[in-house]
């Protein structure tokens, strides 16, 4: 890796793919972090949760003298960039100037305060709802202080749809009975 850079790779949800390339050593480097959507039908269920799964891959090299010593993975996701929240974060001790490694980052965008299941469902059967997702990926390296000494982010938009069937199960059964009523007394 090269003097006074950081990177950081991840992958989310259903294979999505976060690359780095360092251009040069004094460079900042490109990010691309592709999230692939999902899509649903659902009848009468509800929305128990949407998942995001991140495995980021992270990569720095810091000038001597700075003295590292945690890293931290943010995942966030809301309806646009001015709208995200942490979903997920994890974090790994490091004590070299140069080091690499891999974050699993893992999070339910319904337990944030941005998403409602309610308002990705769609109300009719036949209807579809999309839902965009903005999604970023933030590598912080921290020193003893608690200072950032090496940083990158890299963000991506998704879809959640949604789709409420119109399957209607009357269609598919039918029932005939008999039966009486029987009056006992004593």
């Amino acid at each position: 890796m090269l003097g006074g850079a950081a990177a950081v790779m991840a992958g989310g949800v259903s294979g999505s793919i976060l690359t780095r390339s360092l251009v040069s050593e004094t460079a900042a480097s490109e990010a691309d972090l592709s999230v692939a959507g999902d899509e649903v039908e659902v009848r009468n269920e509800e929305l128990a949760a949407v998942w995001l799964d991140i495995v980021a891959e992270w990569a720095y090299d810091v000038p001597s003298g700075e003295d590292p010593d945690e890293v931290r993975v943010t995942a966030l996701a809301g309806p646009s960039a001015d709208g995200r929240e942490p979903v997920g974060r994890e974090t790994s001790d490091e004590a070299f100037l140069e080091a690499d490694g891999e974050l699993v980052i893992t999070g339910d965008l319904l337990d944030t305060d941005v998403f409602e299941a309610e308002d990705l469902r769609p109300d009719g059967g036949g209807e579809t709802t999309d839902t965009e997702v903005s999604i970023a990926v933030e590598f912080e390296l921290l020193d003893e202080d608690g200072l950032v000494i090496a940083a990158d982010s890299a963000t991506d938009t998704a879809t959640v749809a949604i789709s409420k069937s119109d399957y209607d199960p009357e269609e598919y059964g039918s029932v005939a009975a008999a039966g009486e009523l029987t009056v006992e007394v004593e």
